[in-house]
């Protein structure tokens, strides 16, 4: 089942960079998180468990 999330969270890792690249840096520098590897890191999670 993950294999098929995995592009999912792909689209989501990447379309932020096309629509929301200013708004997403914003954020970055508000919260100190990069939310672009938030999917890949809910991915990896996932994984180790």
């Amino acid at each position: 089942m993950l294999i098929y999330l995995y592009p999912v969270l792909l689209l989501f890792n990447i379309l932020p960079v096309f629509f929301y690249g200013q708004m997403n840096s914003d954020l970055e520098r508000f919260f100190g998180v990069p939310f672009g590897y938030i999917p890949d890191l809910i991915f990896y999670f996932f994984v180790v468990l």
